[in-house]
């Protein structure tokens, strides 16, 4: 299995689902969301019409457009929203559109996705790729946020590898020693440093 609670001292993974059963793109977000955590990845196996494609591709969401609209969801502030407390009183939870809160988190995601990449480079024969897409599961995260397609299955070669315990706890580690560094606030290798 992928998710190793122990990989790194001081994380704590919060899975989406345990067993092979659907779990829409919003839930996942909401999960992430409620466990107030440092960062969401959410990881994948990917699929091509050619059976000989290989490589990770690391996608975080778009940066926002600039724009009258664009700038004043970005920069709006939340809506308060009182809800009550059990055993009396009530408290302000600032709401803001589920569509807009990946946009104040868009330039520590690619931070992110740059340290995930660094250490996928490190134990992983293809560099991966870092690109932006506007992927449902990434635009309700109030965190930074990626989804990594770790593979092609289509791939029999990689299709194997990918099944073994000793792939997957080293793919787990990479992930979680990456988010470990983006936590701890180290910065991604410049180009030129690699």
């Amino acid at each position: 299995m992928l998710f190793r609670s122990d990989a790194v001292p001081g994380l704590r993974g919060v899975l989406t689902r345990d067993t092979d059963r659907s779990v829409t793109l919003d839930e996942r977000a909401a999960v992430a969301n409620r466990s107030h955590g440092s960062a969401f990845v959410s990881v994948h196996l990917n699929s091509h019409p050619s059976g000989d494609a290989v490589g990770s591709v690391i996608y975080v969401a778009p940066a926002v457009r600039s724009g009258p609209s664009t700038r004043q969801n970005r920069t709006a502030p939340a809506r308060p929203f009182v809800v009550p407390l059990p055993g009396g009183g009530s408290r302000e939870v600032p709401l803001a559109p589920w569509a807009t809160v990946q946009h104040t988190h868009t330039d520590a995601s690619l931070r992110l996705a740059q340290l995930v990449a660094g250490r996928l480079r490190d134990v992983t024969d293809a560099a991966p790729v870092v690109a932006h897409a506007p992927l449902r599961v990434l635009a309700g995260a109030d965190m930074p946020a990626l989804l990594i397609e770790v593979g092609y299955l289509t791939s029999p070669d990689v299709a194997t590898e990918v099944s073994t315990e000793s792939f997957q706890t080293t793919l787990g580690q990479a992930i979680a020693n990456a988010v470990a560094d983006f936590v701890a606030g180290v910065e991604p290798p410049t180009p030129e440093g690699r």
